[in-house]
């Protein structure tokens, strides 16, 4: 944990000489913007926290709001400290909320999987856009009806009610995770305006799948993964390395160095409260959410 700590805040403070001056050469207009997408990705994690706060009450726990977003913020935070495929955030999150309201890990883990199934057609929706932003053929008789996808569907149904049992519910999901995923296509439409790229919706769209696969590699928030995919796709589509160099920096300190700073500061306010340290909680989630996915 410490080597990944030193890894991001030393990728930071490096960084911040050049963020400095990016944000001074921004003009009013342009500085509007970059405000939008701060507040929308701020709003984005309400409305994550939302989701899950929802499912926990549909699953009959009533957790206090509060700490479910506690939770959501630290898992951002451990899934940018560690190269864990974005694993590692989702039992820490489970972990916290079992922590500071005594939610059983079985259901903290179930609720989890639950807004992962809702966010797959959402997620496919971009994949599509991706593919031929990127001029990659989609193979119609990969949609067939009457074949993979009509599995594919009965499984997805079959898994949602075996976690909640409420199948009317993943309609509410689902939209949630829809509006969270528009507002990180949005929030990166803006961002490249902001620096001068203008790139169309569906670019953007291209840009935030293209961060879900490259946040998985296995380094710290896919450091060094996705910088080098974002520059590399942006300037396939003609646009200047020094923007997209801007771009790329600043998406970074809203998505990853914002609410990295807010968990931390939340969850050592309350580990504090309980006689622990940010390090011990972290290294507890882990071998918790360990112990729990091998049983």
């Amino acid at each position: 944990m410490k080597g990944a700590l030193e890894l991001v805040f030393e990728g930071l403070i490096a960084s911040l000489n050049s963020l400095t001056l990016l944000l001074s050469s921004m003009n009013t207009h342009a500085l509007l913007l970059f405000l939008i997408a701060v507040l929308l990705y701020i709003a984005s994690t309400f409305a994550w926290a939302f989701r899950w706060w929802y499912l926990l009450r549909k699953a009959g726990t009533k957790a206090c709001f509060k700490t479910v977003y506690e939770s959501v913020l630290g898992g951002i935070l451990v899934n940018n400290l560690t190269p864990s495929l974005k694993a590692g955030g989702e039992g820490f999150r489970v972990f916290w909320l079992r922590l500071r309201e005594g939610v059983p890990m079985a259901r903290g883990i179930a609720t989890t999987l639950y807004e992962r199934l809702s966010e797959v057609p959402p997620v496919a929706v971009l994949v599509v856009i991706g593919l031929h932003y990127l001029g990659v053929p989609i193979i119609p008789g990969f949609f067939d009806v009457k074949g993979t996808t009509r599995e594919w569907w009965k499984t997805l149904k079959d898994d949602s009610k075996k976690v909640l049992k409420r199948p009317g519910v993943f309609v509410v999901a689902t939209t949630i995770s829809s509006l969270i995923w528009l507002q990180d296509v949005i929030r990166l439409y803006l961002i490249a305006h902001a620096v001068g790229l203008d790139i169309s919706m569906g670019l953007a769209a291209t840009l935030s799948v293209s961060y879900l696969v490259l946040g998985m590699m296995p380094t710290p928030a896919g450091v060094g993964f996705v910088e080098g995919g974002f520059i590399g796709i942006l300037i396939k589509f003609g646009y200047s390395l020094e923007s997209t160099i801007a771009m790329v920096t600043l998406e970074r300190l809203v998505s990853t160095v914002l609410p990295s700073v807010i968990g931390a500061l939340l969850v050592a306010v309350n580990a504090k409260n309980m006689g622990l340290s940010l390090r011990e909680v972290l290294r507890e989630s882990r071998v918790s959410s360990t112990g729990a996915s091998g049983q």
